[in-house]
């Protein structure tokens, strides 16, 4: 997932080299990208891997890990921008700064050039952010399929989340064609604003694919989870995948589910030595918090097994429970019939 600026910058160069006709820069910027983007990415993925790769080979103490688990995309996409950020200083302002832009190379004024590092280093991270969402919640689904754990550390907002997206994919190119427009006039204006519609247009593609997959996966998951508890199905318990309202939602799912299985559960013990219209009446006082008495006509059967006492002295448990079950079922049907 951390990899995956460099190959957006290899497409971001590709279309300003062919529509300024300047194949000689590809392979420089093709270079640098790999060195910083591709190595440094390397590397930032296997330090920030580092603790969850330790739990993954000891299986203990999820709680040291879960922190780390929940920043993974905000941490790697800082990464990637401080990565990016230099590397764009590198191609953009350094050269104005020092006037050695090449003579073939069109000068960028500062507005413009400001405008491309600000506009592609918060792209970059949003890019990220998002692909390593996406990859958080494969991992969370891993970690709950084989080690049995779920998050519960939560600090994210998902409609931060929204807003960024959004905003950005709104305001990134407008700002970038913006600053063109006063920048330049003519056919370099033209030629600008085509490399700014080209790349926005990739660019707007990947971050929507990923932002969609990112946010509506664990939403699609809750959806199908409640479904199946309307079904009667009490034995599901969903991972937790994201770490905002939605992971949070999703972790208070299964504390309901499994509060409905411990209720399941006491009803049908209840029903082992009442019936199931007492045991659902009890269960319903007990829920408003009260247990109380109260004065109903009712109809009383007393029975008694001949020689009873003699046969729990000399049977074996297990025995005498199968001959009380026996004789109860024989017992308990005409009597609630009647």
């Amino acid at each position: 997932a951390m990899a995956v600026p460099f190959g957006i910058d290899m497409v971001v160069s590709v279309i300003y080299c062919w529509v300024n006709g300047l194949p000689q820069l590809l392979p420089v910027n093709t270079l640098t990208s790999l060195v910083v983007l591709l190595a440094g990415g390397h590397l930032g993925a296997r330090y920030l891997f580092r603790p969850i790769h330790r739990f993954l080979k000891t299986g203990q103490d999820f709680a040291s890990i879960e922190r780390p688990l929940t920043q993974l995309p905000l941490r790697s996409a800082m990464w990637v921008m401080w990565l990016y950020l230099p590397l764009l200083l590198f191609r953009v302002v350094v050269p104005l700064l020092f006037n050695i832009t090449p003579p073939e190379v069109p000068e960028p004024t500062w507005l413009d050039a400001i405008l491309t590092v600000v506009v592609q280093a918060i792209f970059i991270f949003v890019v990220v952010y998002f692909l390593v969402s996406d990859y958080l919640e494969r991992l969370c689904h891993f970690l709950f399929d084989h080690h049995g754990v779920n998050l519960g550390l939560f600090f994210g907002r998902f409609a931060s989340k929204v807003v960024v997206a959004l905003g950005f994919t709104a305001i990134g190119p407008l700002s970038l064609i913006a600053g063109e427009i006063f920048s330049y006039s003519g056919d370099r204006l033209i030629r600008e604003v085509a490399v700014d519609l080209l790349a926005s247009a990739f660019g707007l593609i990947v971050v929507l694919y990923w932002v969609s997959r990112s946010l509506t996966r664990p939403l699609a998951r809750l959806d199908i989870g409640i479904g199946k508890v309307a079904e009667g199905d009490l034995g599901v318990r969903l991972p937790v995948t994201s770490n905002e309202e939605i992971g949070e939602l999703t972790s208070r799912f299964n504390q309901m589910v499994e509060g409905l299985r411990e209720r399941q559960r006491i009803r049908e013990t209840f029903g082992k030595y009442v019936s199931e219209s007492v045991a659902s009446q009890l269960l319903q006082q007990a829920g408003d918090g009260r247990l109380s008495g109260e004065t109903r006509l009712a109809t009383l059967m007393f029975t008694d097994i001949a020689g009873f006492t003699t046969l729990s002295e000399r049977l074996h448990p297990d025995t005498l429970i199968a001959l009380l079950n026996e004789y109860l079922e024989v017992v308990v049907e005409p009597i609630e019939r009647h």
